[in-house]
Parts: C-alpha cells; structure tokens; sequence
C-alpha cells in the first residue's frame, strides 16, 4: 500500500497554490511541477512567471515548463510519478499521458460535477445567481470534467461573493479534500462514481466582450455579472455624453429597491447622494468606477469631473 505516493502536480494560476502548499506540507513526495511557460504581463509587457512557479522556487521543486505536451520529449525527460495531480493546468492532457501513472490523473474542478463543466465554473455559478457551489476530485479520463468522481463538497455563496473571493474559498477547500483522498484513492479503499452525464452542463471560455453590459437585463443579473468577472474581463459600458463614447468600467454597484420601468434602460439619474442607471426593472446605484485610461474613482468624484446630468445614456 502507497499512502505517500510520488506525484508530478500540474497546475499554472494562483487557484492551484493552495493545493500544492497542501500536499508539501502534508509530506508528499512532489517529483516536479509542470506549469504553462512565462508569459508577457503588464503594460510594458514584462516576461512574469505564472504563481505556481513562483511557490515551486520558494519550495525548491523541479519545474517544467513545456510548450507541447509531446510523448518523445515526455517519456525521455520528464520524472516518474505514481501519481499526477491537476490544478487548473491551463492544457488538455492527452489520454497517452493521463494514462501513464499507476493511480492515474486526479483533477480538482471547482464545481459540483456534473454541473459548470469546463473552463469557467466558478463565474457561472455566479451569473447563474446560484445559491451553493463545491469543489469536486475527480479521476480524468479522455473527455473534459467527464470522468468519475473521487469526493464532493458543497459550500454555500454568500450575497456579497465575488469572483476573488469565492476562488479563494473553493481553492482551499479543494486543497483539503485533495489531501484526504489521496491515500484513500491509493490504498484501494475508495469507489469511484460514475457522473450523471445527462446532467451535464457546460461553460466556455471568457471573453472580452461578455464584460459588456446590456443595461436591459435585470439589475439582478447585472450585479451577478459584475460578481463574476471582477477579475477579467471586468464590466464596462459606454457612456454617450456630448456626441463623445467613453468606455467606462464598472467596479462596485448595487441594486437599490427604486422601481424603473417608466425609463428607457442604461439612462442615469443623478442627484446629491446617488448615481443611478436604470435596468429592466430596479435602478442600480454605481459606487465606483473607472473611465478608461483613468483611475478608479468613486461615483462622486466622476460625477464631479464628468459633469453628467440625468437622462444621460449608457449603452
């Protein structure tokens, strides 16, 4: 029986340091990371390692940054594990090396599979308004979030979780649950279950455009899409003032209990104490915001700049 097996840990972003922090500090025995290479960063475009490097230096493991996953170079360079361990890699493996350990590829996937499937669960599970989420182990197999299941848990999302903070929770709680399955999985004492896949549901990937905000939507839904992409890609609208556009991100807001139906949605109204849009039902209240290629500033500070007056539209 193997409870400290030797694993080759995949992972790239800040989400999978938890998990590797775990397993080191659990006393496995980490053979290497594989993490996706530099990449340039920042207005200056500075070649900046990915977060799970960084931890690997700090933690003196071998590193291995492949361009392509191909099997000549893997099988005459890469160590030998028992085990390989994914976290949000940022790659599909190929089923030649998901099947070349002996315990296979466990991957943590920060849904409650079947459900969210693919590369974005947690900003879905927000823009769908959802009142719970989890983190499920699950075995790979060829097909993507396909394969069986290993452990669950459910955790409750709070009104006021964004992005940031429920990656955080859910990155944690994978990385506890990881290490408690581990040696169950390897010592023969825990039965995989094979995913409902007609529950199955999907996310794609995010892109630039779907921080856009379609002002007649409900203020419900336009605060959960603020929620979910407070990272990337951000919110914005553009604001039509004096045959100007002006891209304008949307960093905080909230809904407020003043009706809007007699307004045309994305028109503000502007008074000492609120900078109001109007939705497809409720008036949300911007706090703070940032004019593009400005800094963040508060809704009264803009308004003192921009000068708005009600009835301006946003689109």
């Amino acid at each position: 029986m193997i409870t400290q097996p030797h694993i080759l840990f995949f992972g790239t972003p800040e989400f999978a340091s938890p998990s590797l922090s775990a397993l080191v500090e659990n006393g496995y025995k980490i053979v290497g990371i594989v993490t996706m290479p530099d990449e340039p960063a920042g207005r200056n475009q500075t070649l900046t390692p990915p977060p799970i490097k960084i931890l690997a230096e700090s933690l003196g493991l071998p590193i291995f940054q492949p361009k392509k996953l191909e099997k000549e170079m893997w099988l005459n360079s890469m160590p030998e594990a028992d085990i390989f361990v994914l976290v949000a890699y940022g790659k599909i493996l190929p089923s030649w090396l998901l099947e070349l350990p002996r315990f296979g590829t466990i991957n943590i996937h920060p849904s409650l599979l079947p459900k969210f499937r693919g590369p974005s669960p947690i900003q879905n599970a927000l823009l769908a308004g959802e009142k719970t989420t989890g983190v499920s182990i699950m075995l790979m197999d060829k097909d993507i979030d396909h394969g069986p299941i290993l452990a669950l848990q459910q955790i409750p999302i709070d009104n006021t979780d964004t992005i940031i903070s429920l990656s955080e929770k859910l990155a944690y709680i994978g990385a506890k649950i990881l290490c408690q399955t581990i040696p169950e999985w390897t010592s023969h004492s825990l039965k995989p279950i094979a995913q409902d896949h007609s529950k199955a549901t999907f996310t794609k990937i995010i892109k630039k455009e779907d921080g856009h905000i379609n002002w007649s939507r409900e203020a419900k839904q336009i605060i959960n899409q603020l929620r979910a992409f407070a990272i990337w890609p951000k919110c914005w609208t553009i604001l039509e003032n004096n045959s100007q556009k002006t891209r304008i991100i949307i960093l905080n807001a909230h809904t407020t209990t003043r009706q809007s139906h007699t307004v045309t949605p994305g028109t503000s109204i502007i008074n000492t104490n609120e900078f109001l849009i109007a939705t497809n039902d409720y008036f949300i209240a911007i706090d703070k915001l940032q004019p593009e290629n400005k800094k963040e500033m508060s809704a009264s500070a803009f308004l003192q700049g921009y000068k708005l007056d009600s009835l301006t539209r946003f689109t």
